[in-house]
């Protein structure tokens, strides 16, 4: 974990290998977060896109058809700008975008979070 850890401060931000609690013990809690069944596009660049970043009917530059699907777990750090991604507890997505965009998205997600059921919210993913 301080491996992890270290490469966070030193914003080497390593898909496949950094977790969710890694993030925390370094930037501390984040503004927003939220669990769910994903799914990931891979981009060109390497990154994997959530589905629900992608406009409808659109894909991702570089899309090959491949699908990543899972225990989707999400953090915002609006102080810092990011959306980071996780599928089965590694980064595989992270997003720059402006503190009106990631607040809009965490309150999608606090919205919808209202409207699970007691079922729904014992299933959400584990960070």
């Amino acid at each position: 974990m301080d491996v992890q850890r270290a490469h966070i401060e030193n914003n080497e931000l390593i898909g496949q290998v950094l977790t969710s609690e890694a993030f925390v013990l370094a930037w501390g809690p984040p503004t927003y977060e939220h669990g769910e069944q994903a799914q990931f596009l891979p981009s060109d660049n390497g990154n994997w896109v959530p589905s629900f970043r992608i406009p409808l009917g659109q894909a991702p530059p570089g899309w090959d058809a491949t699908i990543r699907t899972g225990d989707g777990y999400f953090m915002i750090y609006v102080e810092r700008g990011e959306l980071l991604g996780f599928l089965d507890r590694r980064l595989v997505s992270r997003e720059k975008l402006g503190a009106e965009s990631l607040h809009a998205i965490g309150k999608v997600w606090k919205q919808e979070d209202i409207y699970k059921t007691g079922l729904e919210k014992s299933l959400t993913v584990p960070k």
